[in-house]
């Protein structure tokens, strides 16, 4: 059984909305061996990967991260407890790139720093999540150099990638999605940022054109809620623990304009419960509205009704 809630504030009553959605099939992936012939030359020096050999997985060339990112100028630092790769990257005229990878994670934080100081997050998603293979972190060639503002030229006859600084006034070209984001990505999982990047898209297929940011405090809210209807064994807007979604956003120091909230349970995957909340009017108006930032929260209990349970909470600070 599944069932889905709505409510928004911004003059309007609280509604409760319950229908059905399927969840969508699952893929898989393989990896091989890229051949030892697969080559890097960045700014005109050759990359010898001597850690670890690059493969291919899903058709996408995985490096290892220090060989490469090292070899454009990053300083790297990894975190074994978060599993955590962060490239740290500082340009002569002033301001940077610092990328945060997650073994495991298909999503990057990218922060960008100007040469005037001003800083902008982003949370970016890839097509090949980095890997952890022979005790080396392996990240998507092209992403690599995308995402540090390179430019990427590969040649098919001697199976070589050429990474190189763009040309004066050339936009480096970007073709993974990436959207505003607010606070540390990791806090989140994986399921919670692919609901963003759903609703995201789902926007964009109803011809919204403005994107949400993705708010990690305002997640973290939403991932209490969705705990707490776990964990209280109910399902509704209105918590026995923090009051109506207003009252709670309040109470955590969240700061709005105008609200709303979504809720769903039962649904075991993303891919469902957005496909869900798209078919009921109250649940698709919120995710179409305009807000400027969203949060998402899940929470997963085995000997609960619903077993997953899911929030999406959206604010206009």
């Amino acid at each position: 059984m599944r069932r889905y809630g709505w409510m928004s504030k911004a003059g309007l009553a609280p509604l409760l909305a319950i229908g059905l959605a399927a969840p969508a099939p699952g893929s898989v992936g393989s990896v091989s061996a890229a051949g030892a012939a697969a080559n890097a030359i960045v700014d005109g020096k050759p990359v010898v990967f001597a850690e670890a050999a690059p493969v291919i997985k899903v058709g996408r060339m995985l490096v290892p991260a220090r060989a490469l990112l090292e070899a454009m100028g990053a300083r790297m630092t990894w975190d074994p407890d978060a599993r955590v790769v962060t490239a740290t990257m500082q340009e002569a005229k002033g301001g940077g790139t610092v990328l945060k990878l997650k073994i495991g994670s298909p999503y990057v934080q990218r922060t960008m720093t100007d040469a005037s100081g001003k800083t902008s997050d982003y949370v970016v998603k890839l097509d090949v999540a980095a890997q952890l293979l022979s005790d080396s972190t392996m990240i998507p060639l092209r992403a690599s150099a995308e995402l540090t503002g390179h430019a990427l030229e590969w040649r098919q006859a001697s199976r070589t990638a050429v990474i190189s600084q763009p040309d004066a006034g050339a936009e480096p070209e970007m073709t993974f999605k990436q959207y505003a984001l607010a606070g540390e990505l990791f806090q989140l999982s994986n399921e919670e940022i692919e609901v963003f990047f759903r609703t995201n898209e789902l926007r964009a297929r109803h011809g919204k054109t403005k994107p949400f940011a993705l708010s990690v405090p305002l997640s973290l809210v939403a991932r209490l809620k969705s705990a707490d209807m776990g964990e209280q064994g109910y399902f509704d807007h209105e918590s026995p623990t923090y009051g109506d979604p207003f009252e709670m956003m309040r109470g955590k120091g969240i700061a709005y304009r105008a609200a709303a909230e979504n809720i769903a349970a039962g649904h075991e995957t993303p891919e469902a419960v957005v496909a869900g909340w798209e078919q009921s009017p109250g649940h698709l108006a919120n995710m179409l509205g305009d807000y400027a930032q969203i949060g998402i929260g899940y929470a997963y209990y085995t000997d609960s009704d619903y077993r997953s349970y899911w929030t999406q909470q959206f604010i206009s600070p």
